[in-house]
């Protein structure tokens, strides 16, 4: 993760640096160059963080290990969890669709002791059948058999399969007279019965092995999985509407239009955050320009009598002096413009404006 701070020279006693993370504008930091001053991180979309009497290393310091909290392993262990999910659930879906349903499979260990064979000579006999059928580029043999593995009391894993309904039928197929007709019968049961549980959505466990109740279980999980991702993914989307609401303000600069935005970002505000409440304008506007004399060191109120007595002088209109107001003194001023404007933004980013 790459943090940059990057400086506006343009103001005067304290001065504005916006920052970076892997060249993505991700918030504005003011630092006072005065010894006990205050320092203040404005992330955007996120709550100011105020420091007093540290030096400015150690402010940016704290900045950066705040974004790698933020921006580091927690969004990178987010996207593994998706990716995880997703990759989880696809493999999933790729065998339930294979076996026509998520339960509809028989362990070679149960077919070997339905045809009473050993299960290494069925083993032997499921993985010559593979060979063949992988021959001919019309056939998959994971249509008929999916290999598996399972564990031995003493903890050692083997090899198995399991076997979907053709795969059955195929070693039927190599079975002669009663043992064959029997074990027809058996499989031919036991996938009905199997169908018919997964209709009901009620699964029969009983007598399947422990490998077939794993992957009939983790099966299952598949529309839960679906669901919270559909649940990411909206808050993926959310997310991406907000940072879009966040670059527009966060690339709004000092331009001939200043009045006109900022303005309409203190409206939006009121209607966001007051309710409508008008009268809250006041309130919200002092704020604003106590926060531009506190970071520019001014005092608008006399600034403004200033002007309305030189306007006076130069013989303007009692109605046009009465008229004049901050916003007018700061329009004089293009370094107030700039902090002006920095502080409405910031005052957008904090309200959601």
């Amino acid at each position: 993760m790459k943090v940059e701070f990057r400086r506006d020279e343009n103001l005067t006693n304290d001065y504005l640096e916006e920052v970076f993370v892997n060249g993505q504008y991700v918030g504005d930091l003011f630092l006072y160059q005065e010894e006990g001053q205050l320092h203040t991180f404005f992330p955007e979309g996120g709550q100011p963080v105020e420091r007093w009497e540290i030096s400015e290393k150690e402010m940016k310091a704290e900045v950066e290990e705040l974004l790698a909290q933020f921006f580091g392993d927690d969004e990178t262990e987010v996207e593994a969890e998706v990716e995880e999910k997703r990759s989880m659930a696809m493999n999933l879906q790729y065998f339930a669709e294979k076996s026509l349903s998520s339960s509809m499979v028989l362990d070679s260990r149960e077919v070997a002791e339905m045809i009473g064979k050993r299960h290494s000579d069925l083993i032997r006999d499921i993985d010559r059948y593979i060979n063949v059928v992988d021959q001919n580029a019309k056939l998959r043999s994971d249509n008929f058999f999916v290999e598996s593995s399972y564990q031995s009391g003493t903890g050692k894993n083997y090899k198995c399969y399991l076997l979907t309904k053709q795969g059955c039928e195929m070693v039927a197929n190599k079975l002669t007279g009663e043992k064959g007709i029997n074990f027809t019968a058996e499989y031919v049961s036991r996938f009905n019965e199997m169908e018919q549980q997964s209709k009901l959505g009620t699964p029969n466990m009983d007598g399947l092995s422990e490998s077939t109740k794993a992957l009939l279980l983790a099966t299952q999980s598949i529309a839960q999985i679906e669901q919270s991702m559909a649940k990411t993914n909206k808050r993926i989307d959310k997310l991406e509407e907000d940072q879009e609401g966040i670059r527009k303000i966060a690339t709004f600069d000092a331009d001939d239009d200043w009045r006109k935005k900022t303005n309409r970002m203190i409206n939006s505000i009121i209607v966001n955050h007051y309710n409508k409440d008008f009268n809250a304008a006041k309130d919200l506007r002092a704020k604003i320009y106590a926060d531009v004399e506190k970071r520019a060191h001014v005092k608008l109120s006399i600034r403004l009598t200033n002007k309305q007595s030189r306007m006076a002088l130069q013989g303007a209109s009692k109605t046009k002096v009465d008229a004049v107001n901050k916003l007018d003194v700061i329009a004089d001023d293009p370094k107030l413009i700039e902090v002006y404007v920095a502080v409405v933004r910031k005052y957008a980013m904090y309200y959601g404006g």
